[in-house]
């Protein structure tokens, strides 16, 4: 069978599986289309977004870290690094990635306002750290509620008649 149309099969297969909530068996799609196309953007995203959703959060910091090795020139693989990162307490690590999610493009808002609301967080828990323990728990709900706020204001104002972010169609291995 042609690689390219089997890896149509398992992506259909994998789509339809995400529809029935069954996100297990649809890593297991992606997982299988890896093998196939190893280097293709659209199951690294993907593979890497179910990791994030299905809990393995370093897993998915991983898979994205590979997709920037890929796509080292788009905007989103390094975006959605600095939120994962940030996502799992790696505030420092977050940062770089922010930036050069900012560097790629611009006027990605989203971007801008995470960068700066998770630097402002972290410049804050570290001046109270003296004062006031932080627990983690709390510290990752703040950053999550920051980040996820963040993404919505952005939202919010693409639909209020700002310039919306461009996004990246998935690459596809022409075989």
């Amino acid at each position: 069978m042609n690689t390219w149309l089997f890896h149509q099969f398992l992506k259909v297969q994998a789509i339809a599986l995400l529809v029935l909530g069954q996100k297990r068996a649809a890593l297991a799609r992606f997982e299988a289309m890896r093998r196939l196309l190893p280097l293709n953007a659209y199951v690294m995203a993907s593979r890497a977004h179910l990791l994030g959703e299905l809990g393995d959060k370093h897993g998915s910091v991983e898979a994205l870290t590979e997709l920037t090795q890929v796509q080292s020139d788009s905007s989103a693989p390094w975006f959605n690094l600095g939120y994962m990162l940030d996502d799992i307490g790696c505030h420092a690590e977050a940062e770089p990635a922010f930036r050069r999610a900012i560097e790629l493009e611009p006027k990605m808002d989203r971007a801008w306002y995470g960068l700066a609301l998770v630097l402002g967080f972290v410049g804050a828990k570290m001046l109270l750290t003296e004062f006031v323990h932080i627990p983690v728990g709390l510290s990752v709900a703040v950053i999550l509620t920051t980040v996820g706020g963040s993404m919505a204001y952005s939202v919010w104002k693409t639909r209020a008649g700002c310039v919306p972010c461009q996004t990246v169609e998935p690459q596809t291995d022409s075989l």
